[in-house]
């Protein structure tokens, strides 16, 4: 267990905290944790702003009904609690979330799959509030090869009419769950810095959807950012060892001394919201070859978001200078944003 001091919690306290990718407030209607409304503990835990997926049930391949939807219910948790939460189109939008101690949220999909073929919803997307865009998930789309498929053909000629429409409106291209080649490919044809926004590094755990060494020195080459999460099978040292958050922060350090500390970010992907029933990942992708339940996802240390004083902590006693944690909790993202958001 990690003693937690004051130096970090007031640390924590006065940083911008962006979590890249969140999981989701309402799905669609908020749910409890600990008999605490998400919001709150979300709020309470010191995180400034996070990226919420739109839809991610039963899939994240969602179409455009069910994505019109996640922005109704989003939009409708947002009106209603005003004093709680802000809406953020820009990255002057975190900063004023943090000076009126609001959760800022960042709308999110994990697919183009609700694009098919027509790249000029990107911008419909766009005027609606999305933000942030992978372009595929664990499988082949029109835009090119998720990380579970047997080959990756990268980036398609769509694929790359798709990435620069996305630089041309504002939105932050997402490679998290994209393949080796897809991903590079996108950087390469991405004229503003991309994201991995939940991954891990691949030479310490190696599972499909942890990243090469390559694909992290081509992200941070370009200016972009590798947001890492706690999820236990992307992060475990020994199999059949339940990973603790001293596994989480190895891979931070990792990252760090592979890309440099200006390029590595926090992306927890803390779906609370998921149930028995809708934690799909083992029965639809038994490639994970994971045996973690949704009770037992996560590192010890880290499983959830009122924790985080842990991992500040953790970094600090890791040597981590309170720079290089604000930059890791926020600062890094928060210079991505600007970069690749417009007005």
């Amino acid at each position: 267990m990690i003693e937690v001091g004051e130096r970090a919690r007031e640390l924590l306290r006065s940083c911008i905290v962006i979590d890249g990718l969140g999981g989701a407030l309402i799905n669609p209607t908020p749910h409890l944790v600990n008999g605490k409304e998400y919001v709150d503990l979300v709020r309470e835990s010191g995180v400034t702003a996070l990226s919420v997926t739109l839809v991610s049930e039963p899939g994240c391949n969602s179409e455009m009904r069910e994505t019109l939807h996640g922005f109704y219910f989003n939009y409708r948790l947002i009106e209603t609690s005003p004093d709680r939460l802000l809406l953020v189109t820009h990255a002057d939008d975190i900063v004023e979330a943090k000076r009126t101690g609001r959760v800022g949220v960042i709308l999110n999909l994990q697919s183009t799959w609700v694009l098919g073929m027509d790249r000029t919803l990107v911008s419909i997307l766009h005027r609606l509030g999305l933000r942030v865009l992978q372009l595929t998930y664990m499988e082949r789309n029109h835009v090119g090869s998720g990380c579970l498929e047997p080959v990756d053909l990268g980036l398609t000629s769509f694929g790359k009419q798709v990435v620069r429409e996305m630089n041309r409106v504002g939105m932050l291209v997402d490679l998290s769950h994209a393949g080796v080649k897809t991903s590079l490919d996108a950087i390469e044809t991405s004229e503003h810095p991309c994201a991995f926004t939940h991954a891990n590094a691949r030479a310490l755990t190696d599972h499909p959807r942890n990243l090469t060494d390559e694909q992290v020195r081509a992200c941070a080459a370009r200016g972009g950012v590798i947001g890492l999460n706690s999820y236990a099978s992307y992060v475990e040292s020994t199999p059949g060892q339940h990973p603790t958050i001293e596994d989480f922060l190895n891979h931070v350090q990792y990252a760090v001394e592979l890309a440099g500390i200006d390029h590595v970010g926090l992306g927890t992907d803390f779906f609370e919201g998921k149930l028995p029933a809708t934690f799909l990942t083992n029965t639809v992708y038994p490639e994970f070859r994971t045996k973690y339940n949704v009770t037992a996802r996560r590192a010890h240390g880290f499983s959830r978001i009122d924790e985080l004083p842990n991992v500040v902590q953790g970094l600090l006693n890791r040597g981590f200078t309170p720079e290089q944690v604000r930059k890791f909790l926020g600062e890094n993202f928060l210079r991505l944003f600007r970069q690749a958001w417009k007005r």
